[in-house]
């Protein structure tokens, strides 16, 4: 099982054949967004600048799917689930033939790991693997994925097994219980503890009277 490509990216670099190259790919990686916000079809472009006549072979190889979150618990994982759960590729065309100078579109359509769970948020990733089978020499393009919405992804942590979520702490330093009631004063001050599990651009918190009626402005996450 190949490690996940966000933790290894598109692997050593080997420099010798970094500097011999003779086919260049475009993009180098492939970012596929969420499940829901995922485009029906990529494209990838090959491109002989060797001097001889090239022979491609196209092909997907899987890297493991990586699972941040369990169920019941909105903070992340310190260490995800790794499980040899793929995407399914279909690649067009797989076999072709190209000249010195000449270019080819490869059209890339990529479906999620059947056996993954969209509440959790797992990244799928793997390869496509570019070899020229006259040389021998072989290009990988690394990509990267997230089954489910990522819309719907909790960002303030309020349930955790560590105890530790976001909350407003009492005079005794503990969490107040819903309903509960506190006095603030002018020299008062009560801790907020903000816990987050995903990365958020922009994090408001709203300070309102116990009198009022909570606007729907409001965000309930």
């Amino acid at each position: 099982m190949l490690a996940s490509t966000i933790q290894q990216g598109a692997g050593l670099v080997n420099v010798f054949q970094a500097l011999t190259a003779t086919t260049i790919i475009s993009p180098s990686e492939l970012a596929l967004n969420d499940t829901v916000r995922q485009k029906k079809f990529y494209n990838i472009k090959v491109s002989n600048i060797g001097n001889k006549l090239a022979q491609y072979q196209i092909s997907h190889r899987g890297a493991a799917l990586a699972t941040g979150k369990q169920y019941g618990d909105d903070q992340l994982l310190s260490t995800p689930v790794y499980t040899a759960d793929y995407a399914d590729v279909n690649i067009s065309p797989t076999n072709f033939k190209l000249w010195p100078g000449q270019s080819r579109i490869i059209t890339l359509t990529f479906q999620a790991p059947r056996k993954a769970q969209a509440a959790l948020l797992p990244i799928f990733s793997g390869f496509i693997c570019v070899s020229n089978n006259v040389n021998g020499k072989i290009a990988h393009i690394p990509y990267a994925g997230v089954v489910g919405d990522y819309k719907n992804a909790r960002i303030l942590v309020r349930n955790s097994s560590s105890g530790i979520v976001t909350g407003l702490l009492n005079a005794t330093g503990n969490y107040i219980s819903n309903g509960e009631y506190m006095n603030l004063t002018a020299s008062g001050a009560f801790p907020i503890v903000l816990v987050t599990a995903w990365a958020s651009r922009f994090i408001c918190v709203d300070v309102i009277s116990g009198k009022e009626k909570v606007r729907n402005g409001l965000n309930p996450r």
